[in-house]
């Protein structure tokens, strides 16, 4: 199979590549170039907002993994629609209205933009649910019947530099006890990077496509275990120790700001989403202590800027006050 992939090699876009080139694919690359190219892969530069495309070149299936607005999606669709068997898209379960309740499926009604927003302006965060829904419309639009959306929820593992879950597995590696905020029940979905790209590049094998919601794990996952797990995993010598929401917030720690994955119980739906789709279409998941050991082993191998983190002078204070 041939795969243009729209995107770089950062993180998703190189799980891609990796788990194509593990089946025998070839890959070609379609971004800025601002990165180095993986061993095997076909460097083709270029820039989203004026693409082309080598003169008669065709490909198997391309996947997006850099189309976050409207504009983007219908010319990269319009120009491949004939050089292409399907058309994956990186969505996101954002694309489903807040609060989300519990157990929404692919069925579920999707935000549409605000009225007198710009759905080709990427510098709203508040638009971005509502834009991946955009792109998912305007896709189905330009390649009827021959589009895969993959609303991916929270993805984690090596190479990922937004640094929500590695925040979990830093602080849980420091020989000091890891704050655990709120409720230990708190339901939790996530998905490994590569388990995600093995399971979109087999969909592509199939040439599937429809609507899916793509997170894990298989079985209901709390925030306590993954403490634990990041504890374990990462030879840690602290325990976990749970501190009630509003002790936390009073001492002026942020949830997402300083701990990601921290919710309030009108929240928790975002967590638990209907999977049930993908399951049945072949996803599957590892042990969540493999992702925390690779990703403490990848981490402590990048200097690169943690985007967020929690003083451990502030969590030990929380703590220490909570178990004085």
């Amino acid at each position: 199979m041939n795969v243009l992939l729209l995107g770089g090699y950062r993180f998703l876009g190189r799980a891609i590549i990796a788990a194509a080139q593990a089946r025998g694919h070839a890959v070609s690359a379609f971004n800025r170039g601002r990165l180095e190219p993986m061993p095997g892969v076909e460097q083709l530069t270029g820039d989203r907002n004026d693409p082309a495309f080598p003169p008669d070149r065709r490909w198997d299936v391309v996947i997006d993994t850099s189309g976050y607005i409207p504009r983007h999606v219908r010319s990269a669709a319009e120009l491949l629609r004939d050089r292409v068997a399907c058309y994956v898209f990186i969505s996101s379960l954002s694309v489903y209205p807040f609060p989300m309740a519990a157990g929404l499926d692919e069925t579920a009604p999707v935000q549409p933009m605000p009225a007198g927003s710009d759905p080709d302006d990427a510098r709203d965060p508040e638009t971005y649910g509502a834009r991946k829904a955009a792109c998912e419309a305007v896709l189905e639009t330009a390649m009827p019947g021959r589009g895969l959306n993959v609303r991916a929820g929270f993805i984690v593992g090596p190479h990922d530099n937004s640094d929500r879950f590695n925040s979990w597995i830093e602080r849980a590696a420091r020989p000091q006890p890891l704050l655990v905020p709120g409720d230990p029940a708190q339901p939790v979905q996530l998905i490994d990077v590569r388990d995600l790209a093995e399971w979109i590049v087999q969909m592509a094998e199939r040439r599937a496509c429809g609507t899916y919601n793509v997170t894990g794990p298989d079985r209901p996952l709390r925030l306590g275990e993954i403490a634990q797990t990041c504890i374990d995993a990462t030879g840690g010598s602290g325990p976990a120790v749970v501190v009630p929401g509003a002790d936390v917030r009073a001492a002026g720690i942020v949830p997402w700001e300083h701990i990601p994955f921290w919710l309030d119980p009108d929240e928790y739906g975002i967590m638990e989403m209907n999977v049930d789709r993908a399951l049945v279409a072949g996803l599957r998941f590892r042990p969540l202590a493999e992702t925390v050991r690779d990703t403490y082993a990848w981490l402590r191998t990048t200097d690169h800027r943690r985007l967020i983190e929690l003083p451990a002078e502030l969590e030990r204070a929380v703590v220490e006050k909570w178990t004085a």
